[in-house]
């Protein structure tokens, strides 16, 4: 194995040219990317470094060394301890791997699993762990910006990782720490993605209105919508979990479930609203939808609020003609009151010991972790790809089905100035998370002010 610095003789898009790692074995030649480029007439083709004349020569020669004697060191060690176990990133990445398939976190082993094929494009998986530094991490981005083309979020997501993991071998013994953290003193990934996409609370209204007085029961869009909808209600749950609950998590006032994604276990109060539309997956001899399965049905409860059903939406049909007396406005009041009251005890009932998909029955006999993830993820983008078909049609701008998370984060933030309550309903296992997930709102809130602003100003002339 021979490890040299070379400069590639053709020009990048600022017209310099590119220092890289040339690894010879086998009879056959590999160049990783380091991300420096300098100026043809500052390369010494003898010495193999940076000379003296470039103003960035005693850096970009440090950095080139240390990556040189960690290509030299890896192959060395490569090749006399072969057959020991040394603790290597690919050993450490593996390991996680396999803590994540036991744990049956699919998601998880596939963005390790898509990291470590990276490392191996590289040439660091057989790095010993110890000898991890500053120059790896930058060679590692500079690869995923270069030749991955990834964005800032995303790198900076993948480095996220990285550091999980080496926080995780820590404390494994299996693993020896470099002396220095490679993360130490290390400038921060900045986004620059924009703005998380986030709806208005009068979006949410009229997606609610749609979704109870437009949208046909049991459609594509009826179940993209409720899906949406029940997020947002419920504080943002993520996909997988929304799509995972059952009856038994429902109990009178609230919903309680394990967040797969960190184990920790979840309270959500249930609203009217969330009541509403769990109302729509009750079985027709518990709730009747319609006069002929009112007419069947013998459960007094679910009859009663068929009935308020039909008053209240004889209210509304008053309602877009002309406005209601103060005696309609009681009873119109009463008959929603009734009706939820009703509904809570009917679904508390029903949910006792139930242990059936609320949403979805596409996996109640799976057992395969893989074939679940597999699934979920499918009904996912059906979901999304509903969700931008109703936002077109309510002319409300593109949105998926985790901007219900963004919208409720962003809203609940702006009523309750809490950065505590943010993060606990989130459940972030840290505010220090949520403060960063919170950052992504404040273009979003300069753009609001700036247009408030422009709409004041255009008030000063006749137009």
């Amino acid at each position: 194995m021979k490890v040299s610095a070379v400069i590639w003789k053709k020009k990048n898009s600022d017209g310099l040219y590119p220092i890289r790692i040339k690894l010879y074995a086998d009879r056959k030649n590999k160049y990783i990317a380091t991300g420096l480029a300098i100026p043809l007439i500052h390369w010494s083709e003898k010495n193999r470094k940076v000379l003296r004349s470039h103003p960035m020569h005693e850096k970009y020669n440090t950095i080139l060394t240390n990556l040189l004697e960690s290509y030299n060191s890896t192959y060395t060690h490569k090749d006399v301890l072969e057959d020991v176990a040394s603790g290597t990133l690919g050993d450490l990445f593996n390991e996680r791997i396999r803590d994540f398939q036991s744990k049956n976190r699919i998601s998880a082993v596939k963005r390790y699993t898509t990291i470590i094929k990276h490392l191996k494009e590289l040439q660091l998986t057989s790095l010993p762990l110890q000898d991890i530094n500053k120059e790896h991490i930058r060679l590692f981005n500079q690869y995923l910006i270069n030749k991955r083309r990834l964005s800032s979020a995303a790198l900076k997501n993948y480095n996220k990782v990285l550091k999980t993991s080496l926080t995780y071998a820590e404390d494994n013994p299996k693993f020896t720490m470099p002396r220095v953290h490679p993360y130490h003193k290390f400038d921060p990934i900045k986004e620059n993605g924009g703005t998380k996409v986030t709806l208005t609370l009068s979006d949410i209204h009229t997606l609610d209105e749609s979704l109870h007085f437009e949208i046909k029961p049991l459609s594509n869009e009826f179940y993209a919508l409720t899906h949406f909808l029940m997020a947002f209600y419920l504080m943002g749950i993520r996909f997988n979990d929304l799509i995972r609950l059952t009856w038994s998590n429902l109990k009178y006032n609230e919903l309680i479930y394990t967040m797969s994604k960190t184990g920790q276990v979840m309270q959500c109060y249930l609203n009217d609203k969330t009541l509403n539309i769990l109302k729509y997956y009750l079985p027709e001899n518990i709730y009747p939808k319609n006069p002929e399965q009112y007419k069947a049905c013998k459960n007094k409860d679910g009859k009663d609020i068929f009935k308020y059903e039909v008053k209240y939406r004889q209210f509304r049909d008053i309602i877009n003609h002309r406005d209601l007396t103060e005696n309609e406005i009681a009873e119109f009041q009463s008959v929603i009151s009734n009706r939820d009251k009703l509904l809570r005890i009917v679904i508390e009932k029903y949910s006792r010991n139930r242990n059936e998909y609320i949403f979805s029955d596409y996996f109640e006999d799976a057992t395969d972790a893989q074939k679940i993830y597999e699934k979920i993820s499918s009904i996912n983008a059906k979901t999304n790809k509903m969700l931008k078909i109703i936002a077109r049609e309510k002319d409300i701008k593109p949105f998926s089905y985790y901007s219900a998370r963004h919208t409720f984060a962003h809203n609940f933030r702006k009523t309750t100035n809490d950065l505590y309550k943010v993060s606990k309903a989130l459940g972030h296992s840290s505010t220090t998370i949520t403060e960063n997930y919170l950052k992504a709102f404040e273009t979003l809130e300069l753009y609001e002010d700036t247009d408030k602003f422009y709409k004041d100003m255009n008030n000063l002339y006749k137009v």
